[in-house]
């Protein structure tokens, strides 16, 4: 079978195959019930935040669409700054992410009928410390790009992303100016739309780094984009007036790819949020004429940033591109389709590559895995293939010991089982032949294709 179908069955993956597996404890805290403000883990609990000011920000039911909402119950008159970070989880560190909340803005009256203030709404993220930050700021309307747009009455209209370095102001700015360095804002896409006044509606705001490319989305639709690869131009803050320089400086770069906090805010209004999340982005992509399951994006990557589709000498193929040393939950699980019940079989192509262990010609064992009879994260079972065989030791575990026991391996509420195939005479199995290893004992390039298989 595998002659036959060796080109369709290509990195065909019936499941999913993993190199390095984790275990994950499950914990029970107690949560304060006025804290909860969506069931978004973590981030939907406003005791995971610090804000600037705590006296801003309440976590309550809005009396309007009755649901239970953080934000900022007080109007600007009453000053501070208005920023509320997430506290020890960082973003950013290994490419590809997303910030994105749903966001309310309540306007404020401006003294003239029917003419509120521009009010905004800000998703921080690179932060560092509050000097060191980036943020999206999206505006309910656009407005005109002016001498002086910071300052009630200005070009508070003026979203798009901003930058704080060492104190310093730079920013990406999205105006309907003629002479914006970037395209004009359609008043169709202002927050909600221009001419509304209520602003009464929630909005889906995100912020993805995507291939060097950051973004501001509305409701899922890209309101503003930047290539950090090919601009040429930035807007820099000297006091209150904003100048356009042809130098990004470095370090406005360094920001940017750097991991940091996450965090929602407003410069000057009342504001709520709802379901904020953070992440890494999907991953997707075709690697094999498989329907299902030769779409990357059929699968559910526990940690995004470890894998990609690309090129492996001319054949796209679906992997792990980060070495160990990055660390991360290494695996990856088919959606929707579920198999069991009655004779079936898991069956990919799969390719190791081997990792220097600091000693001449002796890289560190290497594994993949079929993954089968997947419940949740704590119930499931694998089939595990090392790229040698080794001996059963009194601790199998760890690096440095018998990494090269393959088998099978059984996850039940958390509790691990395996029968487990090694050359050691006393195990209850039989031996591993040598010259049934992945790919072949001695050979230390791993370099070869093998069509591996669980029944």
């Amino acid at each position: 079978m595998f002659n036959q179908n060796k080109l369709t069955m290509k990195k065909f993956i019936r499941l999913c195959f993993s190199l390095v597996f984790l275990v994950q404890g499950i914990f029970l805290f107690g949560q304060e019930p006025d804290s909860i403000f969506s069931d978004v883990e973590f981030l939907g609990n406003a005791n995971n935040y610090t804000e600037a000011v705590d006296t801003l920000w309440e976590v309550f039911t809005d009396s309007v669409d009755m649901e239970v909402v953080y934000g900022i119950v007080e109007d600007k008159p009453v000053g501070g700054n208005r920023t509320s970070i997430l506290n020890e989880r960082t973003y950013g560190a290994h490419g590809n992410f997303y910030v994105s909340a749903d966001m309310k803005l309540q306007k404020r009256p401006s003294g003239v009928a029917e003419t509120a203030w521009w009010e905004d709404g800000r998703l921080f993220f690179a932060w560092q410390n509050d000097t060191n930050y980036a943020y999206a700021m999206f505006f309910n309307t656009n407005g005109p790009a002016k001498d002086n747009p910071i300052g009630q009455g200005d070009a508070l209209g003026l979203s798009g992303f901003y930058f704080m370095v060492d104190g310093k102001g730079y920013g990406f700015i999205h105006s309907d100016d003629p002479g914006d360095p970037v395209e004009e804002i359609p008043p169709e896409t202002c927050i909600p739309f221009e001419g509304d006044t209520s602003f009464y509606d929630w909005n889906e705001v995100k912020v993805t780094l995507e291939d060097s490319v950051l973004s501001m989305l509305v409701n899922g639709v890209v309101y503003h984009a930047i290539g950090l690869d090919t601009v040429t131009m930035i807007e820099y803050y000297t006091g209150n007036v904003l100048d356009t320089i042809d130098t990004i400086p470095s370090a406005v770069l360094d920001l940017v790819f750097t991991p940091g906090q996450i965090g929602i805010g407003s410069s000057n209004d009342r504001v709520y949020f709802d379901n904020v999340m953070a992440g890494y982005i999907p991953i997707e992509g075709i690697f094999s004429s498989v329907p299902h399951f030769g779409d990357a994006a059929n699968y559910d990557e526990a940690e995004a940033w470890l894998w990609d589709v690309f090129s492996d000498d001319g054949e796209m193929v679906y992997g792990i591109v980060q070495d160990k040393p990055a660390g991360g939950n290494r695996t990856t699980i088919a959606q929707e389709k579920k198999f069991g019940g009655h004779d079936y079989y898991v069956e990919a192509d799969m390719k190791l590559q081997k990792r220097p262990s600091g000693v001449a010609e002796t890289p560190w064992w290497e594994d993949g895995r079929l993954f089968f009879a997947w419940q949740d994260a704590s119930n499931y079972a694998w089939a595990q293939f090392f790229n040698t065989h080794g001996p059963a030791k009194d601790n199998p575990i760890g690096q440095g010991d018998a990494l090269g026991l393959s088998g099978f391996m059984f996850m039940v509420d958390g509790q691990g089982y395996g029968f487990i195939h090694s050359d050691d005479p006393g195990d209850p199995v039989e031996e591993i032949p040598a010259e049934t290893c992945i790919p072949f004992d001695g050979d230390t390039s791993f370099y070869d294709w093998n069509n591996v298989k669980v029944m």
